[in-house]
């Protein structure tokens, strides 16, 4: 019975992969995965093992390909799956039980843990909110306003584009005012980025796709 394992691989140092996950990469018959994700463990993929490169107009024909290929497929996912990428990982579990593979998530350091180390707080005092979903994107924005109207500190990943930021930032200064926040992007990337102000100076912010803020 072929088995695909979704693992976790971290925010981005390579260095924040587990030990376990390590050893399904290492081991894995084919690895699968973005390219950006893929390239940072290529040095620990098995010699023989056959690599299926992701894209968002091809995840499903490349798994498909993927589970014909090998009975241990390593599935290799930033962050977290279980976090903020679930969608993701519905349709790998459709892929793969079409197959009659079984599906093991191999947990990884979320970003949202790496965000809250850096912003000194903890899940008890802020409410994450990910805008990474096929949803309403007006009751998401909803979500935010209410979060911060109950006195709540706030992390949220931002609409996953350019002006994904600036969206939010200007949401929220018409809804609960001028609110001090930090932008934080590619963390744990040698070229991590932290920006502290007000929501009015992000009005024009331009972002990359790695990135998380803290209201």
């Amino acid at each position: 019975m072929c088995k695909v394992y979704v693992v976790g691989v971290g925010p981005g140092d390579p260095e924040m992969l587990t030990i376990k996950g390590a050893r399904i990469i290492s081991t894995a018959e084919v690895v699968v995965g973005w390219s950006s994700v893929v390239e940072r463990f290529r040095d620990i993929v098995g010699r023989e093992a056959k690599i299926r490169i992701l894209t968002y107009r091809n995840q499903l024909q490349e798994l498909d390909r993927a589970l014909h290929e090998g009975s241990k497929i390593a599935v290799l996912d930033h962050g977290d799956p279980s976090v903020s990428d679930f969608q993701f990982l519905e349709r790998i579990r459709e892929v793969s039980t079409s197959h009659g593979c079984e599906v093991e998530v191999v947990p990884g350091v979320s970003s949202i843990n790496y965000v809250l180390a850096r912003a000194n707080l903890d899940l008890s005092s802020a409410i994450f909110v990910t805008m990474h979903v096929r949803a309403d994107e007006s009751e998401l924005f909803k979500e935010l306003v209410h979060v911060l109207r109950c006195g709540r500190r706030l992390v949220v990943l931002p609409p996953p584009d350019e002006r994904g930021v600036s969206r939010v930032a200007s949401v929220l200064l018409e809804h609960v005012g001028d609110r001090e926040v930090i932008i934080m992007e590619r963390l744990s990337y040698p070229d991590e980025k932290v920006v502290r102000g007000k929501l009015s100076s992000f009005l024009n912010y331009v972002n990359t796709d790695l990135v998380a803020m803290v209201i």
